[in-house]
């Protein structure tokens, strides 16, 4: 039945047996473990069970045991980053940013649980956890007269499967008395690549809603000018990896003062500069029209409690 066309992949995951005694349901395991790692790759169809992975794999298992009853005991701490206007250094925004504060491995780093997270689904429940923390940040500030900035939150392309999604955070933002324009919703490229045509129909609900959204890592592998054309955003963020190289490579500066300018024709699309770590980055991407800044030049992430007798 099938058309002359088709074609079979093989996978194969190979476990070297260094041990004769052990079981060979064991071995097969392990060698099954090894194969899911590249299932479905374009680029190899084989892996090895080796002490990498098996090291990888059990940190997975730790991190995966203890991340419900991590959530349950706040464990997962709001952070935030400002945002800051590059011409006259004044603080515009927020970026809400997550740490697991662990009680015997101290405070883990987004980059190790993160992209798991992504993997199984449970970046739904702490995307969803780390909105409400703002949100209540957000009212905490207001309650004592202070006049706060808009906060940023990442929102996984996953959250676009669920067509509830506008009203659940309509629904937040009135559990807290909050504009809607104070959250910031933030995606990736590469979530549109997912399903663009559901996703530009939950963002436009929601921008009819009253929120506005940004484009984070811009400038990564998926980096598509014409996305930017097709899709309105608020802000467009420029992946750190163009800062990076912003100020010794004339190539990268082209890039980003061709983006920059369209995102000015476009009329209301804020440029911001991920990673900004000295004055010399500053003053080039000042220099190419970039409005806004992000990175250690400014501050580090903080706790919020701190953040807002910094800054707020």
């Amino acid at each position: 039945h099938y058309s002359d066309t088709f074609r079979v992949k093989l996978f194969f995951g190979i476990c070297p047996v260094e041990n004769p005694r052990t079981p060979a349901h064991i071995l097969c395991d392990w060698a099954y473990l090894a194969q899911k790692t590249v299932k479905g790759s374009d680029i190899v169809n084989f892996a090895f069970y080796d002490d990498a992975l098996r090291k990888r794999l059990h940190d997975e298992s730790y991190i995966t045991d203890q991340m419900y009853e991590a959530l349950e005991k706040h464990q997962f701490k709001l952070f935030l980053q400002p945002k800051v206007e590059i011409s006259s250094g004044r603080i515009v925004g927020a970026v809400a940013l997550v740490r697991w504060q662990h009680p015997t491995d101290g405070l883990i780093l987004p980059g190790r649980f993160i992209p798991l997270f992504e993997r199984n689904g449970f970046i739904m429940r702490l995307d969803a956890y780390i909105w409400e923390q703002t949100c209540s940040t957000l009212r905490t500030w207001l309650d004592k007269k202070y006049d706060p900035t808009p906060i940023s939150v990442n929102m996984s392309r996953l959250h676009f499967n669920d067509d509830d999604l506008p009203s659940r955070l309509v629904s937040l933002m009135n559990k807290y008395n909050l504009p809607r324009h104070m959250l910031e919703l933030e995606l990736t490229e590469s979530a549109f690549f997912a399903n663009e045509p559901r996703l530009v129909r939950l963002m436009d609900e929601l921008r009819a809603a009253g929120f506005v959204f940004s484009m984070d890592d811009f400038g990564t592998s998926f980096s598509n000018l014409e996305l930017l054309s097709q899709v309105h955003f608020d802000t467009v963020k420029f992946d750190k990896s163009l800062t990076d190289s912003i100020v010794d490579n004339p190539k990268t500066q082209i890039l980003f003062k061709a983006a920059v300018s369209m995102c000015r024709e476009f009329g209301d699309t804020l440029t911001l500069a991920e990673g900004i770590e000295n004055e010399e980055q500053l003053k080039v991407l000042q220099k190419l029209g970039c409005q806004l800044g992000q990175g250690y030049y400014f501050a580090r992430p903080l706790p919020e409690d701190e953040f807002w007798e910094r800054y707020v």
